[in-house]
């Protein structure tokens, strides 16, 4: 996964919030399971932020409970992803720009890869993320981008090679077309997880 980070911290002064400038690779469905060592589908049970004082840096702890295992230890039943960023000691915040805030209660579909190795344990960063809202017009869970925007189709790239900013890249919402349900995505992931190990 190609990742560029600024080393430049936006100043203190003007946001009064710190946080990395990123470009990532746009990343299509196939990418994303292939890429995934873990995918999960769960729910935020805890939020938690320490100071690490061993490596001078803020981090984040995103745990989830209630999991559905699509890719990875079929025995997992919390997972806590460690995230770059938060508070720090001066009384600033880091973070890494585009990354959606989750909350205590949300449910979301995770493709995780190098947690506690890399900045963010998400592949694509941003992309890496979806988010599960119950439509009571129909009755059923169905998805939404990181953003909160009802997800009508699989990610696809716009074109090779695209480099994205944040808040961009998964796919858009279309006028008039119904939000893919929860367990058609699920679907679509373990299809694509089998497809990846087919010889």
């Amino acid at each position: 996964m190609y990742v560029r980070i600024s080393a430049t911290i936006i100043g203190v002064g003007l946001l009064m919030s710190p946080l990395w400038a990123t470009t990532v690779l746009e990343q299509s469905f196939p990418s994303l399971v292939q890429e995934a060592d873990t995918i999960v589908s769960g729910t935020v049970t805890a939020v938690e932020a320490a100071y690490d004082f061993q490596r001078a840096a803020p981090f984040t702890f995103i745990t989830l409970r209630s999991l559905t295992v699509l890719k990875g230890d079929p025995t997992l039943t919390k997972l806590t992803l460690e995230f770059y960023g938060g508070p720090t000691p001066d009384g600033n915040h880091i973070s890494i720009a585009g990354l959606p805030t989750l909350a205590v209660g949300d449910r979301i579909v995770a493709f995780v890869v190098g947690n506690r190795q890399s900045l963010a344990p998400l592949v694509g960063l941003w992309q890496g993320i979806f988010r599960v809202r119950f439509d009571p017009e129909i009755g059923a869970d169905v998805m939404t981008t990181a953003e909160g925007q009802p997800l009508t189709a699989l990610p696809m790239p716009s074109a090779p090679g695209r480099l994205l900013h944040p808040g961009e890249g998964q796919a858009a919402t279309e006028a008039g077309v119904p939000a893919i349900l929860l367990d058609t995505f699920l679907d679509s992931i373990i299809e694509e997880v089998q497809h990846g190990l087919a010889p």
